[in-house]
């Protein structure tokens, strides 16, 4: 979780104002100092940075300034984006509309599917896989989803149509960090919906 996603946690629950102080206390806070502060937080931090680097003080070993650093590498290894929180409750409201949405439309990837489909389309064996990163097997995942799509286009180019078919083309890049195209940000939201609410 970024600062702002735990901000705006403690927000969302801050029904009747018992939690100002709390919240007045993190906005002033780096990321890496309520890691040591929140309880759940520092103890979810120890499990992943020592999991992560195989170390059982790992967490002794980080500071305020590789903290941010090594979170994203974490982050990295294991496929996680970091969601963008907007200071603003309206778009914030959009925004968990908009992910629940594309969520419904897209399908949810669960692991069992990677997995499974890794084993049927490259004959690795399940064991073989307990050694990789979450990049690892999101990367070979989407790789050999393109080459199907690949060999699937090349199949349909042999019929005879009105339209030529668009071969995929299986090597094509692949952005496990692409952006999410779902968040509005204050000017977008304040030209396109702003001034309905004024």
């Amino acid at each position: 979780m970024s600062k702002d996603e735990i901000i705006y946690k403690y927000t969302d629950i801050n029904k009747d104002g018992e939690l100002d102080n709390l919240i007045f206390e993190l906005n002033n806070l780096s990321l890496y100092e309520m890691s040591i502060e929140l309880p759940d937080l520092k103890e979810s931090y120890i499990k992943v940075f020592e999991k992560t680097f195989k170390e059982e003080y790992a967490l002794q070993l980080i500071d305020e300034d590789n903290f941010d650093e090594l979170r994203k590498v974490v982050m990295d290894i294991n496929c996680v984006k970091e969601e963008k929180i907007s200071p603003n409750p309206l778009i914030r409201k959009f925004d968990e509309k908009s992910r629940r949405a594309k969520a419904q439309q897209k399908g949810s990837l669960t692991l069992d599917t990677i997995l499974s489909s890794i084993v049927v389309g490259t004959g690795v064996n399940y064991p073989e896989m307990l050694d990789w990163t979450m990049f690892q097997l999101y990367m070979t995942y989407h790789r050999l989803n393109q080459f199907k799509n690949h060999d699937t286009t090349v199949i349909f180019s042999t019929i005879p149509t009105e339209k030529p078919i668009d071969i995929q083309d299986w090597s094509k890049k692949i952005d496990l960090y692409e952006a999410e195209k779902n968040y509005i940000s204050q000017s977008e939201f304040d030209k396109s919906i702003g001034g309905l609410f004024n």
